[in-house]
């Protein structure tokens, strides 16, 4: 069995040399976006890179995505890049939000007027940031800031 190769790295809004799908970094690109509009992130996470991934023996279409700083990697999560656009960009979102509310104690993002984050969530082919407590979308995804 071969290894897999080498996990691409790059900038929160850019886009890796090559080999990954364009609807994968299009979506890491709208949450990267996000990511550099919050302060708190920023401060606290400077330096934040995507990086991915193929497995070997994963299924065709999957690939490991998540977020590293020059210290260590701070998640990775298999995702199916063949998901319809919208759908894609709001699993990059969550899987992104899991980790920093989870394990960095960063509720990202907020909501506003609201004492809780915004969610990920797909409404008429569009990624958006919704209330959790309203389900009313409030931000496209790639547009905080």
């Amino acid at each position: 069995m071969s290894a897999a190769p080498k996990p691409a790295s790059w900038e929160l809004v850019g886009a890796p040399a090559e080999g990954l799908p364009t609807s994968l970094v299009g979506s890491c690109a709208r949450v990267g976006h996000d990511l550099l509009h919050d302060p708190t992130v920023h401060a606290r996470l400077p330096e934040l890179r995507w990086w991915a991934g193929r497995e070997a023996g994963a299924p065709a279409g999957y690939v490991v995505v998540g977020l590293r700083t020059p210290q260590m990697t701070l998640f990775g999560s298999g995702v199916n890049t063949e998901l319809a656009e919208a759908e894609l960009a709001a699993r990059i979102a969550e899987i992104t939000q899991d980790d920093l509310i989870g394990y960095e104690a960063l509720p990202w993002p907020a909501c506003p007027g609201h004492n809780h984050p915004m969610e990920p969530c797909a409404v008429d082919e569009e990624a958006w940031w919704c209330c959790p407590a309203s389900h009313h979308p409030l931000s496209v995804i790639g547009q905080l800031g």
